[in-house]
């Protein structure tokens, strides 16, 4: 191999490790391939130059890439310089050695030196793991018998002991007999302790030996040891260092496992005494000697366990002070390394209760009383522990021990010993044995654990939120840590096993249920409780019974499931208590009642569910479902004495929750409930006496005696009382009644030492002066009749409402006092509701006799009402007042007109002074509107109303309105829009949004019928009035308002749709319906009272509804004016817009408008351009658009403004406005607004015209780009020239006979066509659109209009016309007519005159233009693939073939004549006659051949191109492209490249002859272009080219000489950064090669696997290079003679400017060097190639950070280093 290969190899390893920088992975990765490919070069040189390099950083870093590289190394490597690599670590070590004996070090260099150190050390590492016996006796051999070693050698030792573990049974005895002899020579505490701890790791390698029973010499290590342990036990153990001593007695604990038995029994105790002694000296530092006290521990149970048996507790006492630590629960603040001290403290107690388990655990039980709190816990969790390990080993005396330990403890109030029985509880429970022994042992008592468990699930939330930072320290446990961890094991005891859950739970567990102190846990027991009874149902299939019916401890079912539905009052007061009270009920009441609960009360619960998950606030509707399901479970029971049981519970019950007044009422309301079901009356009327002591448990006799101030009972709990009263009166209402009629009629004998409320009714027998303290009472029982109207069914309560109701009531109307009244009032509120019930639900028959009888008691009732309303001043008793009046008015027979008129009044103008309380008064003023409407018809009788006041304001009122017809009838019609116009007097629209909402929804269930004719005048009223709130803009207003008019205009049968919002339509709809309806006289009054309303809004809106709705214009003209236009335009806008402002009549915007086009028709362009000189408006304003629609609808106007303002768009330069852009833009949206109006004369004018304004539009899309057309325009962004035109464009298509091009014209389309740098491919695109829905004579008419536009000044217009010339060479094939044959004789003429337009412009001076050119030339291709035109050529050259053969065959004869007559011939004759054979033969053959050819020429007729492109034609069109690739803009000349790669695969190869290499020479300029995708182009082109060369004479010199060189330039950017680049480099590779014939670069080209050489599957080459290399690899093997050429051209390559070029190059460079011989020839070329690689190192040395050129110098390298000889 060449010196100076060799030479340059090593330069570059040099400057990459001068240059070296750490921190670069991908160097280190190429500097281990490197040693990959030549290990020993790379580690040779590494070695070399450290060898001369100072110990700095420096020093460091490539010590670190060593390193790294030997642990990357293979086996093999190593071998290979295995004797080097020792050299080094030898004479490191020997340095290290030197170095730590100096002095006076830099703290900065010490630390460079223990770097280093520790570098050498991880080398040493990683060559251990070969297993290299001679490594090991390297390092065997710097220990040295007798002689101390050094810190190194230690740590060196130590790494070999930890990486060659397995190894060391061999090298074991001489590592201790090394020890053994230099341990008297160690006085270092330090070292000392290194010493042990080294040892030690001898030993656990030997203790793993022995587990895997590798042959050992047991005998020589037993005797090494003792020796070993009686040099350390003698003279260590002394050393006072307590790390030296813990080391030591580690070293020993490990050591003994290799003693003989009989010299464990010996000393075993000495060694735990030591042992012991050291963890009480360590127990506050950090403990180390755990694992060899196990280790002996270990061994003396395989030794003789009961020879050391009496020993352990005595050892355990010894380390109990170890064990009194906070460390064992897991609730002390994390330490890892006290973690690692519990873990090894309790393996040690573990290894200890092995031998005796009860003599542990007996200990740690009996400090579970210790007063040390700490001591305390720490037992308890290391019994817990033990109990977890070791529970079958634990005998039964021992076992109950530790129940009564824990009982004892179980009131403790530590949260951690609370926490920590939890967990003992927990683990017992989990024990399967633990159940069978308290089954088997009744001494057993466990019911304490449930206990206690249930005690801290209900730990209270309120307490956990006052306690919340009270901890005990050292332990974080808090009570609500206690809550969720008792939870948790509650659950899983019910979840885990339901025979655990069988023995230890249930049914104790109900025992809980109705006890109120376990509140606070209910949620978890119910959640335990029916867990247990859904899992034994899955398994057994049935519920648990037992005793639980009989057991006493067992609470009844009663008990239970009262306590739950009392709670469901409160279900949100502890988290989910709702929900799990709900889910367990069925469960328990199926156990109880053994059988399944009904349908009916799943029901309830599902729709109790429902309400609490929601969190409804609706109080009451939760409160009746309570009630619901509470009266389904108790139809449960049948026995009367289940009741009675109940009964007394809730008695029993009521004391706990008399401080929870929700509670209180609900529990009362329930117990009403089971007096219900309870046959016996006394108990009745006791409970009924108590619910009121209950309530009026100050209204005793004594204290009324003696005057002292009484509580008075809340209102909640009198209107429970009333209601609970009314809840036992559905089933024994007589009783009830009785009762409450002889407490009113105080016919009560009083008894001696009367008390509870017997007390109360003595009171009744008192003076009236007395009689008044008790009136709280008397109101409250009043106040029940009420309630028991309510509650009773209609069939009992029309029986029933006088004799038991009313009669009751009467005496006390007049009673006086607040609360009696107020009650009073609340129970005539309620017999009214109770007789409207009545009268629709009962038969008329039913009610006869009560209507008659009611009649007298509704006259008191309603003069008490409206009295009470008038004139009371207590708001309870006005609303309730105001209620009772409204139920009066609905019961037959009703009140004259003027009292409900009145009434109402009252009403609204109580509602108008008390606004701020309006919304609270939103159901009696419903109730009063359903009053109102209530009866069909009303009479009117004004002389006789009690209800109105003898005023002189009054008879005035009466005087001006009488209401009703002749006969004085009011119908419902004129009593509605009575209302409505009264409510109307409020002009607030928050207000009448509130009455309106309350009238729509009194008329809800309403059916209002309307009589024709009488009706129809209040009908009007009441519509004209909805209407002008719905054109109003209040949204609310005018959706309730809708709302309403719906509802009413159904009593004409007239359907609104309410959610038309479109007035127009809405009026349309309206009016339609009307007059169907009514009659014209009564459409005029709607009208008539219409223009009032209007009159009295004074509305903008209102004015704007009506008058479309009636539809009245006014006539207004103005004198004609023709001077002055445009102020006279300006000043008539003005007039427009105030006319607008003022919501005029449409008929005068038209008159107007009128005016304004005839001064426009005189003088119409000058008019337009003062129109067309307004700033943009878009859409247009309502004058504009009213202007255009009238010139629409004026065919000759309509021309005469098409025309002109077509002109504008296509002469804007000849045009003089203020602002030419604006003026255009308004000209284009004046356009496409005519269109969008539909007129037939625009219709008309675009089928005859279409081609001009098409032609048009396309001129408008590019000039609405030009900067100078559009300076100073002030159209905003969104209306910007280009979206306008869009839009008129759409508008003229969707209007016209083309408007299915819409179909075509998608949004990605639209975008294009109005973004200037997209605006050529949507106009291309456009025209393929169009020219597939066109003839051809309509393209030649479009271009027709075009072509002058071509040699104009305008820049855009030329450039959107040479696209529209360029896409029509493409797409005048797709025209519909273009098959047709009658076109084919114009088709030559046609596409000339395109091409001629095109190469008449390839000079222009606007790069644009020669670009669109350029790329239109290109399309020319498009003619020979759809056939249209064929080549000149291609038939010359098949004529050209023919004749050149015809001559070839002439010279062949005349040669054969020449021979003949040269040559005598004996058998002329003979060769005559065979002619004349021949010439036969050929005649017939011709004959056949004539028919096959007329057959063929007729088939062939059908393939020939329409037209021919002369040879003259194609050099025009070749020169333009010439001159395109010369072109100084890029862009130019990649269209140019585009064009030329799509026309010559159509180009005769004859004619493409001459123009060939030119044309390569020509496209390899461009390789190096910046823009990729020149590149791309390029590269393509080049590859069409390479397929076309084969024509060429002169393509064997162009392979031998050229296509070599282009061949680098290809193989370089196969790492170009465009992928684009290097997937056409890949082609134009596949075609070199077969033009070279080149088979096996062919094969490997067409394989799978691409990465076939071996050399390049390395991690460090990406896929793309390993193709380029694969590639020049096969090149430079099969082309040796050009390989010289390849380096010259690869050299000039590594000075391109771009990056990847240039790696690339140097990567093939450094390849393909390696294949260069030594000749004399090549010393040039490899002299060349250094200095160029110099060059390149010394650049990238300026440059101090390492970049992607080093890295691929690198990778180069790794080749070339690969051919040096090691």
């Amino acid at each position: 191999m060449s010196i100076s290969k060799a030479d340059i190899t090593q330069k570059i390893i040099n400057h990459y490790l001068q240059n070296f920088r750490e921190d670069n992975d991908d160097i280190k990765k190429i500097f281990k391939s490197l040693a990959d490919a030549n290990t020993k070069i790379v580690i040779l040189s590494l070695i070399e130059y450290m060898n001369v390099l100072e110990i700095d950083q420096k020093y460091l870093e490539l010590l670190k890439l060593m390193n790294y590289i030997i642990s990357h190394i293979k086996e093999s490597h190593f071998q290979k310089i295995k004797e080097k690599i020792h050299e080094f670590i030898e004479r490191s070590v020997e340095t290290s050695i030197s170095l730590s004996k100096k002095i006076n070090i830099p703290k900065e260099v010490v630390a460079i030196y223990v770097e280093r150190d520790q570098l050498v050390e991880n080398i040493i590492s990683s060559i251990l793991k070969f297993g290299d016996n001679d490594t090991v006796r390297l390092i065997l051999n710097f220990f040295n018998a007798g002689k101390v070693p050094e810190q190194i050698i230690m740590n060196i030792l130590r790494i070999l002991i930890r990486e060659q573990g397995r190894l060391i049974k061999d090298y074991s005895n001489e590592l201790l007999s090394k020890f053994l002899s230099t341990c008297t020579l160690v006085q270092s505490p330090r070292y000392r302790q290194i010493y042990a701890e080294t040892m030690l790791l001898i030993y656990d390698n030997l203790s793993l030996c022995l587990e895997n029973q590798d042959e050992l010499n047991l005998k020589s290590i037993e005797d090494l040891s003792i020796s070993i342990y009686s040099m350390v036990s003698q003279d260590w153990l002394q050393q006072p260092d307590y790390e030296v001593q813990s080391a030591a007695v580690n070293l020993i604990g490990y050591m003994v496992q290799f003693f003989p038995n009989n010299q464990i029994e010996k000393i075993a105790d000495k060694i735990i005494d030591e042992f012991i002694n050291q963890m009480k000296k360590q127990a506050d530092k950090k403990i180390t000697i755990w694992k060899g006290f196990n280790k002996i521990l270990e061994k003396l149970l395989l030794t003789n366990k009961p020879y050391f048996e009496h020993s352990i507790k005595s050892i355990q006492v010894k380390l109990y002070d170890l064990y009194k630590s906070p460390i064992f629960s897991p609730n002390y603040e994390f330490d890892p390394e006290q973690q690692k001290k519990k873990n090894s403290l309790l393996e040690i107690i573990q290894n200890l209760a092995q031998f005796n388990i009860d003599s542990i655990l007996d200990l740690y039980i009996s400090r579970h009383q210790s007063k040390e709190i700490v001591e305390k816990i720490a037992s308890l969790w290391i019994t817990n522990f033990l109990v977890n390990r070791n529970y079958d080993k634990i005998s039964i005396p021992m076992k109950k021990l530790l129940i009564n330990s824990l009982s004892s403890i179980s009131f403790d109030s530590n949260f951690e010993v609370r926490y920590a029985l939890i967990e003992i509880i927990f683990t017992l429970c989990n024990q399967k044995q633990f159940f069978e022994d308290s089954l088997s042992d009744q001494s057993y008592d466990i019911s304490f654990m449930l206990f206690f468990l249930i005690k801290q699930v209900s730990i209270h939330p309120q307490e956990i939120a006052e306690k919340k930072n009270i901890k005990f320290a050292p332990f974080l446990t808090t009570l609500e840590n206690l809550k969720n961890r008792s939870q948790y094991v509650l659950q899983i005891l019910t979840t885990n096993s339901v025979q655990t859950t069988k023995n230890f739970i249930w049914p104790y567990i109900l025992e809980y249920i109705p006890n109120p102190s376990f509140s606070p846990g209910l949620s978890s027991i119910l959640k335990s409780t029916y867990t247990y009874l859904t899992k034994y149902k899955e398994v057994y299939n049935q519920y648990p019974q037992g005793n639980i019916k009989v057991n006493e401890k067992i609470p009844k079912i009663g008990t239970i499931l009262a306590r739950l539905i009392i709670l469901l009052r409160i279900p949100q007061f502890f988290k989910g208590l709702g929900q799990e009270i709900l889910k367990s009920i069925p469960h328990i009441l199926s156990v109880f009642l053994s059988k399944e609960c009904s349908q009916e009360i799943h029901t309830h619960i599902n729709d109790l569910d429902f309400i609490i998950q929601n969190e409804s606030d609706d109080e009451k509707k939760l409160s009746d479902k309570i009630y619901q399901l509470w009266k389904v479970l108790l139809d449960q029971f049948e026995n009367s004495e289940w009741f009675t049981s109940m009964h007394e519970d809730l008695i029993a019950m009521n004391s706990s929750y008399n401080k929870v007044p929700e509670l209180q009422v609900h529990m009362m309301k329930l117990h009403g409930l089971i007096l219900t079901k309870i046959e016996s009356q006394e108990t009745i009327k006791a409970q009924i006496d108590k619910f009121v002591t209950q309530v009026y448990n100050d209204y005793s006799n004594q204290q009324v005696n003696l005057n002292i101030d009484k509580v008075e009972p809340s209102t909640q709990m009198k209107l429970c009382l009333a209601d609970t009263l009314a809840l036992i009166s559905t089933e024994k209402l007589d009783l009830v009644i009785d009762k409450i009629r002889n407490i009113m009629n105080s016919q009560i004998i009083q008894k001696k030492q009367q008390t509870g409320f017997a007390s109360v009714l003595s009171m009744f027998n008192k003076p009236q002066t007395e009689e008044d303290a008790l009136y709280p009472i008397t109101s409250n029982l009043i106040l029940s009749l009420g309630y028991i109207c309510n509650r009773l069914n209609t069939k009992k309560l029309v029986l029933k409402i006088e004799s038991h109701i009313i009669n009751n009531l009467i005496p006390f109307l007049d009673k006086g006092g607040e609360e009696m009244q107020l009650c009073v009032h609340r129970t005539m509120e309620m017999i009214s509701k109770g007789v409207i019930r009545i009268w629709n639900d009962c038969e008329e028959e039913e009610i006869k006799d009560l209507k008659r009888v009611f009649i007298k008691y509704k006259e008191k009732f309603y003069q008490r009402s409206i009295l009470a309303f008038k004139m009371s001043k207590i708001p309870n008793i006005k609303t309730i007042a105001w209620e009772t009046v409204s139920n009066l008015l609905r019961v037959d027979p009703p009140y004259s007109f003027e009292q409900h008129l009145n009434f109402f009044k009252d009403c609204i103008k109580f509602l108008d002074e008390n606004v701020n309380i309006l919304s609270s008064f939103e159901q009696p003023t419903i109730h009063l509107f359903q009053a109102m409407l209530s009866h069909q018809k009303l009479v009117s009788n004004p002389s006789k109303n009690p209800d109105q006041p003898n005023s002189e304001e009054s008879s005035q009122i009466q005087e001006e309105k009488v209401f009703g017809d002749e006969n004085g009838i009011v119908s419902v019609w004129e009593v509605l829009s009575t209302v409505i116009k009264i409510i109307e007097q409020n002009r607030d629209l928050e207000i009448l949004c509130f009455y309106y909402n309350c009238l729509l929804k009194a008329l809800f269930d309403k059916k209002l019928k309307a009589q024709e004719g009488k009706d129809i005048k209040f009908l009007t009223v009441i519509l004209v009035i909805f209407l002008s709130h719905i054109y109003k803009p209040n949204r609310d207003l005018q959706t309730v308002s809708l709302f309403c008019l719906e509802k009413i205009m159904l009593g004409l049968n007239i359907y609104l749709d309410v959610n038309m919002r479109d007035i127009e339509i809405f009026n349309s709809d309206l009016i339609r319906q009307l007059s169907q309806k009514l009659s014209f006289e009564e459409l005029q009054s709607l009208v008539n009272e219409s223009v009032q309303r209007v009159s009295q809004e004074e509305n903008v809106q209102v004015l704007n509804g009506f008058t479309s709705l009636h539809n009245k214009f006014y006539n207004q003209h103005e004198e004609k004016l023709s001077e002055q236009l445009g102020a006279i335009i300006q000043s008539y806008r003005a007039v427009f817009d105030v006319q607008v402002k003022l919501n005029s009549e449409e008929i005068q915007k038209d008159q107007l408008i009128g005016y304004v086009i005839t001064i426009l028709e005189k003088n119409l362009q000058k008019g337009l351009d003062i129109l067309l000189d307004e700033k943009v408006a878009f859409p247009l304003t309502d004058f504009q658009e009213r202007l255009l629609k009238r010139i629409v609808d004026n065919k000759s106007t309509l021309f005469k403004t098409f025309n002109h303002l077509t002109d504008v768009l296509n002469n804007p330069e000849d045009k003089i406005f203020k602002c030419k852009g604006d003026a255009l833009t308004n000209s284009i949206i004046f356009i496409g607004f005519m269109f969008s109006l539909n007129s037939e004369i625009l219709l008309n004018i675009t089928k005859k015209y279409f081609a001009s304004i098409f032609g048009t539009f396309v001129l408008r899309f590019s000039t609405s780009f030009d900067q100078d057309l559009n300076k100073n325009s002030q159209s905003r962004d969104e209306m910007d020239a280009s979206k306008a035109c869009l839009w008129a464009f759409k508008q003229m298509l969707q209007n016209s006979n083309k408007s299915h091009f819409l179909n075509d014209i998608s949004t990605g389309l639209q975008t294009k066509l109005i973004d200037e740098s997209l605006f050529e491919d949507g106009m291309s695109e456009l025209m393929m659109i169009v020219s597939k829905n066109s003839r051809l004579c309509e393209l030649s008419e479009m271009m027709e209009f075009l072509k002058p536009f071509i040699l104009k000044k305008i820049k855009t217009q030329k450039s959107a016309c040479l696209i529209v010339v360029s896409q029509l060479i493409h797409c005048s094939f797709f025209a519909q007519d273009f098959q047709d044959t009658r076109n084919h004789s114009l088709l030559p003429d046609w596409y000339n005159f395109l091409i001629d337009v095109l190469l008449a412009n390839n000079q222009d001076s606007s790069e644009q233009i020669r670009s669109i050119v350029l790329r239109g030339i290109g399309n020319i291709t498009y003619l020979h693939k759809y056939n249209i035109a064929g080549c000149l050529e291609d038939i010359k050259v098949e004529e050209d073939q023919n004749v050149l053969q015809s001559t070839e065959n002439m010279e062949d004869i005349q040669d054969k004549k020449d021979q003949e007559e040269n040559t005598q011939s004996e058998n002329e004759g003979e060769r005559n006659s065979q002619r004349k054979q021949l010439l036969d033969e050929k005649i017939a053959e011709n004959l056949v051949q004539i028919i096959q050819d007329e057959e063929q020429k007729e088939f062939e007729k059908k393939k020939q191109p329409l037209f021919l492109i002369s040879n003259e034609r194609y050099a025009q069109i070749i020169e333009a492209l010439f001159l395109g690739m010369d072109d100084t803009s890029d862009l130019c000349v990649k269209d140019t490249l585009n064009s030329l790669q799509n026309m010559i695969q159509f180009i005769s190869d004859l004619f493409l002859q001459p123009y060939i290499f030119s044309l390569i020479q020509k496209v390899t300029i461009n390789f190096e272009k910046q823009l990729s995708i020149l590149r791309v182009t390029s590269f393509n082109l080049f590859g069409k080219l390479l397929e076309k060369i084969h024509i060429c004479k002169e393509k064997d010199d162009y392979i031998q000489n050229q296509i070599h060189y282009v061949l680098i330039s290809i193989i370089v950017h196969l790492l170009d950064e465009s992928r684009q680049v290097r997937d056409v480099c890949k082609l134009n590779l596949e075609k070199i090669a077969k033009i070279l014939n080149f088979e096996q670069l062919i094969k490997y080209l067409e394989s799978e696997d691409q990465n076939q050489i071996e050399e390049f599957k390395a991690e460090f080459l990406e896929k793309d290079e390993i193709f380029m290399l694969n590639a020049m690899s096969l090149f430079t093997n099969n082309y040796q003679s050009k390989i010289t050429a390849y380096i010259e051209t690869l050299t000039e390559y590594t000075k391109s400017p771009d990056e990847k070029i240039k790696c690339s190059s140097i990567l093939s460079l450094i390849y393909t060097f390696r294949y260069l011989n030594q000749d004399i020839q090549n010393l040039e070329i490899i002299q060349n190639v250094k200095e160029r690689l110099y060059e390149l190192l010394e650049k990238q040395s300026v440059n101090r950070k390492i970049n992607n050129i080093d890295k691929y110098i690198l990778k180069a390298t790794i080749f070339l280093i690969k051919t040096i000889e090691s």
